[in-house]
This record gives structure tokens, sequence and C-alpha cells, in this order.
């Protein structure tokens, strides 16, 4: 990602990001200008990527572990959450920034998807936090 010129990576590039929407929070920035900025500074589209990658698994667990499948809403929970768990951190983040302020259909399915939203809340992690 690329701030002020200078191209960050991995966990920095995270931390940046979340600088910056803090900064911009502060300023009263509205959540439009948050995304153009966030879309500005993802020119090479790795937040779209780490998301819809993200999306993909989800929905191959809904898909495969269905009811119709032999499986039940708690195999399905179990397994969203195993995934989620062995996601690093800053990814996760990633995951849930894009939710909040990117209006790809990723980011909508996801927040969509009552399943994922329990995990998501079960594990206490904060949906709309930035």
């Amino acid at each position: 990602m690329t701030f002020d010129g200078q191209v960050y990576s991995g966990i920095d590039a995270v931390r940046k990001l979340e600088n910056e929407i803090y900064t911009l929070r502060n300023q009263h920035t509205a959540d439009l200008d948050i995304a153009k900025f966030i879309k500005d500074s993802d020119s090479e589209e790795k937040l779209y990527n780490t998301q819809r990658v993200f999306y993909v698994i989800t929905k191959v667990i809904n898909q495969k572990l269905s009811n119709e499948n032999g499986f039940n809403l708690e195999e399905r929970k179990a397994q969203i959450e195993t995934m989620i768990n062995f996601t690093e951190f800053s990814l996760l983040r990633v995951v849930l920034i894009s939710m909040q302020f990117l209006n790809y259909k990723s980011s909508k399915l996801l927040r969509e998807n009552q399943e994922f939203i329990s995990v998501i809340e079960d594990l206490k992690l904060p949906i709309d936090s930035y």
C-alpha cells in the first residue's frame, strides 16, 4: 500500500492504514471519503484480493457443509471459527476494514452471511470499529 508516496507492506501496511483511518475519523471524514482514500492507497488491489479469498473460503464452507450435505449450523460455525483463528490477525483486520468501508461484492456478501457474522460476534471481534 502507498501512503504519501511511501510503499508499505505486510503488518506495517495494515498498521499504517489503521492509523490513517483513525486520523481521518478524528477529522470527521465521511465513510465515502475514507473508502476513496483506502482504494487510492491500494493501487495493487491487495485488500480486494485478501477479502475475496476470505469470502470464497467462507462460501465454500457454507455450500459444502450445508444441511443438505449432512452437516449442521454448529459444524459450519466451527469451520468458520477455525478459518478465522488460522488467519493472521493483521489480515483479519484488513477483512474487517474492507467489510466496513469498501463496497465490493465480497464485502456485502460477508456482511450478509449470518453464520460468519455470528462467529465474528462470538469471538468478540469488532465489526465497524473504524
